[in-house]
């Protein structure tokens, strides 16, 4: 809004006028920012990134976002390009080695960075088919020093598998012919089945 007006010598407003218009303010990209739902998390889980540019007052600016995931040793293994404001999904497998995950963002000349880290887990998925034990890693560290018990009737055998990740082992389980009931316990897990076995002695 403009006024412009004219003064007489008495320092009074003898004529003036007055417009208006509009300026438009540009938003000028300052900040980008990086919004994770969790910086740790399983193997297997999801990595949610929601990334958000803020002009020079800090209001959100609608803009496409290249955003680059490496590992720890700046290997790239993933890049995408998302709008912001919006949640992208980084599936990890299963397998995914437990270590520190870099997060690179880039949009309109402005650029941050961010990480999240895959946590170690140890976990072994236990199968009996027919007369046959089956252990598979399905951590994403190696699975050893940890004990499985089988029960097979009222004897108990211990089993100490040492297992690579996704490594899978198989025992035989063997008892005098007869129908015996056999419970496999670790640490997280337990399953029974009812098995007709055979052999001399009861034993995996």
């Amino acid at each position: 809004k403009l006024n412009v007006y004219e003064k007489n010598t008495l320092d009074e407003i003898t004529n003036q006028g007055i417009l208006e218009f509009p300026i438009y303010i540009k938003q000028s990209p300052k900040n980008l920012e990086i919004m994770l739902e969790s910086s740790e998390i399983n193997p297997g889980a999801t990595v949610k990134i929601k990334p958000i540019l803020h002009d020079q007052t800090g209001e959100n600016i609608d803009a496409i976002v290249t955003i680059k995931i490496l590992n720890s040793k700046g290997k790239l293994i993933e890049r995408v390009e998302v709008p912001t404001n919006d949640f992208y999904e980084f599936l990890t497998s299963l397998s995914t080695s437990p270590e520190e995950y870099i997060i690179e963002a880039a949009a309109e000349n402005v650029e941050v960075e961010s990480s999240f880290s895959i946590q170690a887990k140890e976990d072994v998925r236990i199968q009996i088919i027919n007369q046959t034990l089956i252990l598979t890693n399905t951590g994403n560290v190696p699975y050893c020093n940890k004990p499985i018990e089988v029960k097979i009737g009222k004897e108990i055998v211990s089993v100490d598998a040492c297992l690579d990740v996704g490594e899978e082992q198989k025992y035989s389980i063997t008892a005098p012919e007869g129908e015996y009931s056999v419970e496999v316990i670790s640490q997280d897990e337990k399953i029974s089945e009812s098995l007709t076995l055979t052999g001399r002695t009861i034993d995996v």
